[in-house]
């Protein structure tokens, strides 16, 4: 066995960075993928005054605003 790794050491190394490589793009695309939804903390008090709106609603109000 030895002997193959020095013979062949080169694409021993090209495969093993390969194969990480491989497995940081599956979990990105899965395990470290952000969120779909947000949470978003509010204060105690009830002086403020909240809007909750549906996603990319304000986008279509400012665009016919204009």
């Amino acid at each position: 066995m030895a002997t193959v790794f020095r013979r062949f050491w080169l694409a021993w190394l090209v495969a093993a960075i390969g194969l990480v490589l491989i497995c940081a793009g599956i979990a990105t695309a899965t395990v470290f993928r952000p969120s779909d939804t947000q949470t978003a903390t509010l204060p105690s008090s009830v002086d403020s005054q909240i809007v909750v709106t549906r996603p990319a609603c304000c986008r279509y109000i400012r665009a016919t605003s204009r």
